[in-house]
């Protein structure tokens, strides 16, 4: 699965109001939908599609925020998992350092928070449109989407 298995380049386009026979920005746009459901999977920890990733922990505990969580967690036999809200603890029972590779990520696109893709349109739609005033891109996303990455956000500093 990748990005544009989440928003189309069609559908981006459509939301762009751009005539699907002009070409040359094709590119670009499927640039700025990966961009952005990246940008919305760092400030969530969210993955928008299904993926191994692996952990490699070196004191024997593993604090694992990216969400969902497709791996069987009760079938991992050699660590004690402890489910804590909006993060899971995985400790090795009997090593301080472990590689652990997870299956996460939204296994279908239609399990994807709508709230999320509307925060990643309105990005594709600011790099594609915006204007390059120097302002960091969280400065120019509406209220209404920094309220969505909040309500999503898997961690806090």
């Amino acid at each position: 699965m990748a990005y544009t298995d989440i928003i189309s380049l069609s559908d981006a386009k459509i939301y762009l109001r751009i005539d699907d026979t002009l070409t040359e920005d094709d590119n670009d746009i499927i640039r700025m939908i990966n961009a952005s459901l990246r940008y919305v999977e760092k400030y969530t920890n969210v993955l928008v599609y299904a993926r191994d990733k692996n952990y490699l922990v070196e004191q024997g505990l593993l604090k694992v925020y990216d969400y969902p969580i497709n791996t069987d967690l009760d079938t991992l036999t050699d660590y004690t998992v402890e489910r804590k809200g909006l993060y899971t603890n995985i400790c090795a029972n009997n090593t301080d350092t472990f590689d652990l590779t997870l299956d996460v990520g939204y296994l279908y696109s239609d399990g994807v928070p709508q709230e999320l893709l509307e925060v990643a349109y309105e990005l594709i739609d600011l790099y594609y449109y915006g204007e390059k005033d120097g302002k960091p891109i969280d400065k120019k996303l509406s209220e209404l989407s920094i309220d969505a990455l909040n309500q999503n956000k898997r961690f806090f500093i």
